[in-house]
């Protein structure tokens, strides 16, 4: 005779499966306003993206993860789509962990300058238009060059809510000043270096408190001493804008963001400016 012994445990308890569903089916229309379509690009024109019901970065909840049933078009482009899925991860209590319903589809001819993305299903639509920044442009609207203790403007196409100029004379490398400011900044001035020709310390001091000021079109600037004694040649670098620009509708956030190896650089300017005594 065998005898079938149960061994009970009263203080434990297994790791079970919980009777909520780890993948639950959901329409645009029930995400909340938290909603985030984040996108990426690369130079070849493959566009991937991802869309959550929550910000991003949260992978985890105990709710089961969403599934989205949507059609996802790129420049008119039908684009591939996940619908998402969830495992439990833990029990009784359970926590999921989440792939978020994504897209990705490869556009013909490379990297586009605009991206316009449309997610739909029967509930709702969500649209991201996306412009990416790879050659602005920047004048310096006083033609004869920057003049020491007086103030430049630079009309920048597109408009940046960060700037920061960097000018050094062509010849004497000492020579040169730096410069930044940002839309929404409590300080006038984010950082500001002043080098004299003679190669003495760098300074920090511009000469007026506030020397750099965003305007509707590009930035002001006030022309730092920089020790120079006659016309000095040399260039003025203008970089802050972003690598793109994106407005969304339907959703409370989104995001394109250029995705390459090694690229983690703004495009920038390069402006021929004397700098004049």
């Amino acid at each position: 005779m065998i005898l079938a012994l149960l061994a009970v445990c009263p203080g434990c308890a297994a790791i079970g499966v919980s009777d909520v569903p780890s993948e639950v089916d959901q329409t645009l229309a029930a995400f909340t306003a938290d909603g985030d379509l984040e996108v990426y690009v690369d130079h070849t024109g493959y566009v991937m993206g991802t869309i959550m019901p929550w910000s991003a970065g949260v992978l985890e909840t105990a709710t089961g993860c969403p599934r989205l049933h949507v059609r996802v078009t790129v420049n008119g482009v039908e684009a591939n789509v996940a619908a998402g899925s969830g495992t439990q991860i833990s029990g009784p209590d359970p926590v999921f962990r989440c792939s978020p319903p994504g897209f990705g589809v490869t556009l013909a001819g490379g990297l586009p300058a605009t991206i316009d993305v449309r997610i739909s299903d029967e509930t709702d639509e969500w649209r991201m238009v996306g412009e990416v920044i790879s050659s602005p442009s920047a004048m310096l609207v006083e033609t004869d060059g920057l003049r020491v203790g007086t103030w430049a403007h630079l009309r920048l196409d597109p408009p940046a809510g960060y700037v920061e100029l960097s000018w050094y004379a062509d010849q004497n490398k000492c020579a040169g000043f730096s410069i930044a400011a940002a839309s929404g900044s409590p300080k006038c001035i984010l950082q500001a270096t002043v080098g004299k020709a003679d190669c003495s310390a760098i300074a920090t001091d511009v000469g007026v408190p506030c020397a750099i000021q965003l305007t509707s079109d590009g930035v002001a600037f006030f022309v730092p001493d920089v020790g120079v004694s006659g016309p000095t040649a040399g260039k003025l670098g203008v970089e802050g804008w972003p690598d793109t620009q994106v407005q969304c509708q339907g959703t409370a956030y989104c995001k394109l963001t250029r995705n390459e190896p090694g690229y983690g650089i703004g495009p920038g300017v390069l402006v021929p400016a004397q700098v004049l005594p």
